[in-house]
């Protein structure tokens, strides 16, 4: 009997660790379901049903295989449809993660009913103590369940913070741009104002502001002008220059040389009216000394005796030299190329404050001439561009003006064949008065000049011909070729190759 009695109870207590074990089965494939619904994240309910197993698996008759088996059985086909997901639009991460946690909590809550449920059962047929001895499989699901949720939500949270970061970022980058282009909007604004609205224009010489007079001796070598008729109130170099207030105050002079050594020349008062700091360059190929006595003799002024031509001006003089990209005043008088050397010292990156020039009034605004030079045949001219009996000694008012205007300089002043450009920055900051165009200044300052009277005779201010010729062609579609039947009387002539000067003449 006691035998009988041990055989049954271990059959029970098999039965019971089985009954144990297929529950955790049906349960882990329940979890599964589960994690594959949260992993979608697009699941309304997982659960509709009021439980997740029938309730007729365990009866109060003894457990047998069979009976086990078809409730097994009927557990795994409930285990497919037992739930059934809900369509629905996704949800925010954050609703996610509460809502499975809402699930898994309802889901738990299920398991240990059913957990009491099997206890309950297994209680009637089985003593208390072998029911303590079997491990508890709902609590070891549920600490899965909430672990794979705790994982999920601390993944959520990562890729909410890494968005948040990355959206942060470009505010800032967005910020940053914005500040970065109103300031270059600003200092652009600024820099067009500055640079094309000047201080003051005039049209008419009556708007033109009166300045102090002065004995420009220089223009006496025009003709028999004498000498109350050399009186100007047009811009001075040392007027100019007093203004800008130079730290380094330095000039080149290109054609320095003149019969009265030097005294006459627009450059010679800034030499020896303001301080000795004013360094220069003087630059002729007469080696006369003669002719630069008038020039003061310190350490910070050299002359030199070099040709100046188009394609080595840059590199036997500046570089040779080693003159500042940066420096106050260039001045040049070569009667011959002035265009083509500008242009060469320009496009090199020099930079003067002020220029000082020659121009040709023969040819009036708004007509372009100027000699195109050649480097073949420079020295090889009769005559000379520079010769006394040649209109074509340099470039015109407006074709100079153009080539400067290229380069941001602005004309300043006409006094009869001289001309001063400024930088147009300066325009601005200095508070000059500027003529509105080149025919204004070329009216008041060549043609209303008190020397021009009686200097009608000098070619190289005067030519009836060529004024009559460009009078009657300024209008027509033809001006060029009716000017060059004209100029082509004037053009000097190559002694190598017999041909004529080559220029360029248009409006």
């Amino acid at each position: 009997m006691s035998t009988d009695l041990k055989r049954t109870l271990n059959d029970l207590t098999n039965e019971s660790k089985r009954l144990k074990n297929d529950s955790a089965i049906d349960l882990n494939f329940d979890i599964g379901e589960i994690k594959h619904q949260q992993s979608h994240s697009s699941s309304e309910s997982l659960f509709e049903d009021d439980s997740m197993f029938d309730d007729d698996v365990f009866e109060d008759e003894p457990l047998s295989s069979s009976k086990l088996n078809q409730s097994q059985g009927r557990k795994r086909l409930n285990g497919t449809s037992s739930y059934r997901t809900k369509e629905n639009k996704p949800k925010r991460k954050s609703q996610i993660g509460k809502k499975d946690n809402r699930l898994i909590d309802q889901t738990l809550n299920q398991l240990r009913e059913e957990q009491a449920r099997i206890d309950a059962h297994s209680l009637s047929i089985l003593p208390k103590r072998i029911i303590d001895k079997t491990p508890s499989y709902i609590e070891i699901i549920a600490s899965q369940m909430y672990a794979t949720v705790t994982e999920s939500n601390m993944h959520l949270h990562y890729e909410q913070r890494t968005i948040r970061t990355c959206q942060r970022l470009v505010i800032c980058i967005c910020i940053l741009v914005t500040t970065i282009s109103f300031i270059y909007f600003l200092f652009q604004n600024q820099r067009v104002n500055s640079l094309w609205t000047p201080v003051h224009v005039w049209y008419t010489p009556e708007q033109r502001i009166k300045r102090p007079t002065y004995v420009n001796r220089d223009h006496g070598f025009c003709g028999p002008c004498p000498t109350h008729k050399l009186s100007s109130d047009a811009w001075q170099l040392i007027d100019l220059v007093q203004r800008l207030a130079p730290r380094n105050p330095f000039l080149i002079n290109i054609g320095a040389a003149s019969n009265c050594g030097g005294r006459f020349d627009p450059t010679y008062p800034m030499l020896t009216k303001i301080n000795s700091t004013f360094g220069a360059l003087l630059i002729d190929p007469n080696p006369n000394p003669s002719l630069f006595s008038a020039y003061p003799n310190r350490t910070n002024i050299r002359i030199t005796h070099d040709y100046i031509w188009t394609e080595t001006v840059v590199e036997n003089i500046f570089k040779k030299y080693n003159i500042s990209k940066q420096f106050t005043v260039l001045k040049i008088d070569i009667d011959s190329y002035e265009c083509s050397v500008l242009e060469s010292i320009l496009q090199a990156g020099y930079r003067p404050q002020l220029i000082h020039t020659e121009f040709n009034p023969v040819f009036p605004p708004p007509v372009i001439f100027k000699p195109i030079y050649n480097p073949l045949v420079k020295n090889d001219w009769q005559p000379a561009l520079w010769a006394s009996n040649s209109p074509f000694y340099g470039c015109s008012l407006t074709a100079l003006s153009q080539l400067l205007l290229s380069f941001d300089y602005i004309l300043v002043e006409v006094d009869f064949w001289d001309v001063i450009y400024i930088e147009r920055e300066l325009v601005r900051s200095l508070g000059i008065q500027i003529p509105v165009n080149d025919q204004a200044a070329y009216d008041y300052g060549f043609l209303g000049h008190s020397c021009l009277p009686y200097c009608r005779q000098n070619v190289k201010l005067y030519n009836n011909q060529i004024e009559n010729g460009i009078r009657s062609a300024i209008n027509q579609s033809n001006f060029t070729k009716h000017m060059k039947t004209i100029l082509d009387h004037y053009a000097p002539i190559s002694l190598k190759t017999k041909s004529k000067h080559p220029y360029e003449i248009t409006v």
